[in-house]
């Protein structure tokens, strides 16, 4: 959802996460699946799409306590940052991007 996805992001697309199941999220329903086969294929607004997904999203804190802590360490080490001034930015639209999708 929101990049291209296609093998410039995946590499060798064979080898991208060959036991994932995948779902494609595209406003634009000539793109799914396209260039990589998706299980779970939604042309829906991505708002929508999110709002009925997250219902099934289970997570035991455990198991995700050293992935949130990674995460931490490289945003110290790797500070997202861009040019702040009078343009919308992609980086300051997706820093946005989920409070949007969960306001509405």
């Amino acid at each position: 959802m929101g990049v291209r996805f296609d093998d410039r992001v995946t590499g060798k697309i064979s080898a991208f996460a060959p036991n994932a199941k995948i779902i494609h999220i595209d406003i634009d329903p000539a793109e799914i699946s396209k260039n990589v086969r998706v299980e779970y294929p939604d042309s829906r607004d991505a708002r929508n799409v999110l709002k009925s997904l997250i219902k099934y999203v289970k997570i035991e804190q455990s198991k995700t306590d050293a992935w949130i802590k990674k995460i931490g360490a490289w945003k110290k080490e790797y500070p997202l940052t861009y040019k702040k001034d009078k343009l919308l930015r992609p980086q300051f639209v997706s820093s946005r991007s989920p409070r949007f999708v969960l306001m509405r």
